[in-house]
């Protein structure tokens, strides 16, 4: 498949039908699921995998969702996320709604992938990156029909906006940290291995069926694939991520 842009939705069946890749990143694609493919997050891996070629690889890159409240300077953060979230919703918007990192392990081994690698990143806040939010819940003010509402929306913007400046300044070096990203690699999981031979009884003959011919292909499609550079290293207290090559890659973004 030569290099393009392809839009559409993953609840059209018809969408890459036929197409697989060795590599298959998901960059932030189950939050905005929220957004364009409501309710079809527990099954967008079964989608994807069907697109993964013989020993090819699915890269999840996600946000680990926020907690209700943080100690410190860092709940700046989550009271900015409630408000982006609430002027949003007022206006007639969805939200992004990000997945724990072990809602989406377990989804991927429910789909049949083999969870082979995780990372964790660190999250910093600046106080660029938390206005860019603000700003965003801003922008949604002229959709909200009660203008009471949002005019008092906009004065509340305000005034966490001041809070938010006095908070980063405060803070060492100026970040905040608070949660972090993940990226998960997973692969197809093999074929499950046929039932052991039962013991033989005199005069009885029991032939043991030779493995489905789709296993057979899929395995000897897996053993040819050449060796490849390192994607990418964990840190030594994580699972690490092993060499693989790649010749196609799909990428989804938000």
């Amino acid at each position: 498949m030569a290099r393009q842009v392809v839009v559409g939705s993953w609840q059209d069946k018809s969408l890459l039908q036929g197409e697989q890749f060795d590599s298959v990143i998901a960059d932030y694609l189950i939050g905005a699921l929220n957004i364009h493919s409501p309710y079809f997050q527990d099954q967008i891996f079964q989608r994807l995998r069907r697109h993964i070629a013989p020993g090819g690889r699915l890269y999840v890159v996600g946000m680990q969702p926020l907690p209700d409240t943080a100690p410190g300077a860092a709940d700046i953060v989550i009271e900015v996320g409630r408000l982006r979230d609430a002027c949003l919703m007022l206006a007639g918007h969805r939200p992004y709604r990000e997945y724990p990192m072990d809602w989406v392990e377990r989804h991927l081994r429910a789909a049949g992938l083999a969870v082979t690698a995780a990372r964790r990143l660190p999250i910093l806040y600046s106080e660029g990156s938390i206005q860019r939010q603000l700003d965003m819940a801003a922008r949604r003010l002229s959709f909200i029909s009660d203008r009471d509402v949002a005019s008092a929306l906009e004065r509340h913007i305000g005034d966490i906006q001041r809070r938010m400046k006095g908070i980063c300044a405060a803070v060492r070096g100026g970040h905040i940290q608070l949660g972090f990203d993940y990226i998960i690699v997973a692969e197809a999981a093999p074929p499950s291995r046929p039932p052991s031979r039962p013991p033989s009884r005199p005069g009885l003959s029991l032939p043991v069926p030779p493995p489905p011919a789709a296993a057979a292909a899929g395995t000897a499609a897996a053993a040819a694939a050449p060796a490849g550079k390192a994607d990418a290293v964990a840190a030594p207290e994580e699972r690490r991520f092993a060499p693989h090559a790649s010749s196609g890659t799909m990428v989804m973004a938000d």
